[in-house]
């Protein structure tokens, strides 16, 4: 059996595992803030001159009073929002 099977493969296992400054993925690099948010939405008479949006998404954080003020022109929007400010 041994001879008729492909003898050319390499092993992609290193052994001893090495150290890693950072994450292999992407994603887990990601820094985030570990405290409270508050959010409210704050709607206008007249749309936005630039993108036309008709309310904002404003979001401040509790203990470094970070504020990030998001446009949105529909309800829809918000869920994609509050997934960008996380």
């Amino acid at each position: 059996m041994f001879e008729k099977t492909t003898q050319f493969a390499r092993n992609i296992v290193r052994l001893p595992f090495r150290t890693h400054l950072k994450s292999r993925f992407s994603a887990l690099n990601v820094r985030r803030r570990n405290e409270l948010v508050v959010m409210d939405t704050v709607w206008a008479d007249e749309p936005a001159v630039d993108d036309g949006s008709m309310a904002t998404q404003v979001f401040v954080s509790r203990n470094t009073s970070v504020t990030d003020v998001y446009g949105c022109k529909t309800d829809a929007e918000f869920a994609g929002i509050l997934e960008d400010n996380t």
